[in-house]
């Protein structure tokens, strides 16, 4: 099963590290639109916006520059609810129910992240408070320091999360479009047109290793139920930064995910001119699999190929 997960925060400018991200919408639409060129069974978008919230309704008639923003853009939150996709963020616990139910089964995954990133954490939204599920949300949230704390969400989770309800052998694909990016604990970063153990890495390259001593071997038992192998899944990681470095966004989008859509919209498979295409930045792609050199096809058509090997060996080719 595919399964495409588009997440992106708007804030509310509730404190410094909640600043409002008005291209988050531009991004939103984007990845949305490629997700369904691929036919997957299930795209799922969460967000802390409403079409029917303020800021929304002014970024909607005052902010788009139509020489640089696609038009279709304006109709693109009630799209998104009439097809089903649309999750409005009420609070962590449903975030995190949301993501397990649509990812239960999954075989190929897909996810996008455009938000905020500090220390190892997701940022998340304050929590929303809607009485009876009325369908007009309103922008308060809780100011009590507790829920300050509880209203981010460590990558460690984040990545136990997916792990944990995935199938073993699927593949997945994450977009991270933040500041202060991280490897999730991906054992190989990309350099000079291959992977390249974290491990062997020169301290100058300001990479987050953090924690290997307590990762051995690619398997963790952070807020999991049972130890989890990487070595399980395949995974491709592209972070739009690196760790203490920033990601910037403007008004008709962030800056990454400026040049991540069309190499999306072009089936770039190639992760070596993925990561030309990036370098000036400070993008980083990680993975667990160091031989991995094309993105799967699934992430950029609507049928995938596999490639099995029966047990004498002979390569199979299923489509």
């Amino acid at each position: 099963m595919k399964v495409v997960i588009i997440i992106g925060f708007y804030y509310d400018n509730s404190d410094n590290e909640r600043n409002i991200m008005p291209g988050v919408i531009p991004d939103l639409f984007k990845i949305y639109k490629h997700s369904e060129s691929i036919s997957p069974d299930k795209i799922v978008v969460i967000t802390d916006l409403n079409y029917n919230d303020r800021d929304f309704l002014i970024y909607k008639n005052n902010y788009l520059d139509k020489k640089k923003v696609d038009m279709d853009i304006v109709g693109f939150m009630e799209k998104i609810e009439k097809n089903n996709c649309y999750n409005y963020y009420s609070s962590k616990e449903k975030f995190i129910e949301t993501i397990k139910k649509s990812i239960d089964n999954c075989t190929e995954l897909f996810i996008y992240y455009s938000g905020h990133f500090k220390d190892e954490r997701f940022i998340l939204p304050y929590d929303k408070f809607d009485e009876q599920k009325k369908i007009t949300y309103v922008r308060d949230f809780n100011t009590d320091p507790k829920n300050k704390h509880l209203s981010k969400l460590s990558s460690d989770e984040f990545r136990d999360i997916i792990l944990s309800n995935t199938e073993k052998n699927s593949e997945i694909f994450i977009i991270l479009d933040c500041c202060n990016g991280t490897n999730m604990k991906l054992q190989h970063f990309y350099l000079d047109k291959k992977f390249k153990s974290l491990r062997s890495i020169d301290n100058k390259l300001n990479i987050n290793k953090q924690s290997y001593d307590n990762f051995p071997n690619g398997k963790t038992n952070h807020n999991s139920s049972r130890r989890i192998e990487y070595e399980e899944r395949k995974i491709i990681l592209i972070s739009s930064s690196n760790k203490n470095n920033q990601s910037l966004s403007e008004n008709d989008g962030s800056n990454f995910t400026k040049k991540i859509s069309p190499l999306l919209n072009k089936k770039i498979r190639s992760i070596s001119t993925f990561f030309e295409t990036l370098k000036n930045d400070n993008s980083m792609i990680y993975s667990n699999d160091k031989n991995i050199n094309l993105i799967w096809r699934w992430v950029f058509y609507e049928e995938s190929i596999h490639v099995y090997k029966d047990e004498t060996m002979k390569v199979l080719i299923i489509q």
